[in-house]
């Protein structure tokens, strides 16, 4: 069985350090820094295939780009 599609997965900032660490190949120090640079409600993507394990996107914002959202930006 294969899937093709895509996929959401909510969760907290520590998976998500912890994969783009992965497949960055970052230090177990330096993958602890990105999850203390994870906003919270971000959005990371990354892409799938049979070859290759891609990061595409980290830790953006696009459902608070208003400026008047600003304020709504926290950290974990």
């Amino acid at each position: 069985n294969t899937y093709s599609g895509d996929v959401l997965i909510v969760s907290s900032g520590g998976p998500i350090s912890t994969a783009v660490g992965h497949l960055l190949g970052t230090s177990p120090e330096a993958t602890i820094e990105l999850n203390f640079r994870i906003r919270n409600t971000s959005v990371t993507q990354f892409a799938f295939n049979p070859k290759r394990h891609m990061l595409l996107s980290y830790n953006n914002l696009p459902h608070l780009d208003d400026p008047a959202s600003a304020k709504l930006v926290t950290y974990a």
